[in-house]
């Protein structure tokens, strides 16, 4: 009796499987496609390079590059440069920004209310790696530079370095200050 019904239930499949056979092939094409890899390890180095490139501002480190560069102008000789800023280093995150409003009629006067929220867009690029998404970065802006080096006696060493210093900063050349180094 179990074998009759089994065979039945078989038969009964078959015949559903042969008069829906686009149905089932594409089905299979699906499952096929889920399980098929994704290529998370792409994303994952895309993600990494992303962030590779979006480096964090270092005063230091733009002191350290700028002097370098000093250094190499002709009777310059050692530099040292400190810089001043006048704001910080701002990231401008990805917002989602909702707003609802609602009516009611109260009495002789209608009342309504806007209720807005806001939340940080943040995107997964993996099972453990999320990160908010910027959508721009403004760079510190610089307030004023001093130039210490070797060569400040020499005033065409000194007019060098300033218009070096204020195209490499965009400071004007009334906040440069290049002075005279120590022979110590």
């Amino acid at each position: 009796m179990n074998s009759k019904k089994m065979t039945e239930t078989l038969g009964k499949v078959w015949s559903l499987l042969k008069k829906n056979k686009y149905v089932m092939a594409v089905l299979l094409v699906g499952l096929v496609l889920i399980l098929l890899p994704t290529g998370a390890p792409a994303a994952q180095k895309n993600a990494d390079r992303s962030t590779d490139t979006q480096t964090a501002f270092s005063l230091s480190e733009q002191e350290n590059r700028i002097a370098a560069a000093l250094s190499k102008i002709e009777g310059a000789g050692r530099v040292t440069v400190v810089l001043t800023l006048q704001c910080s280093e701002e990231h401008v995150l990805a917002k989602d920004e909702s707003e609802s409003r609602s009516t009611g009629a109260n009495g002789a006067s209608p009342e309504s209310s806007v209720e807005k929220s806001s939340a940080v867009v943040i995107v997964s690029a993996g099972s453990s790696v999320e990160a908010p998404v910027t959508l721009k970065y403004i760079y510190p802006r610089y307030q004023g530079a001093l130039v210490v080096c070797e060569g400040a006696d020499n005033a065409a060493v000194r007019l060098q370095l300033v218009r070096a210093v204020s195209g490499l900063t965009g400071l004007g050349s009334d906040k440069i200050i290049v002075t005279k180094m120590n022979k110590s």
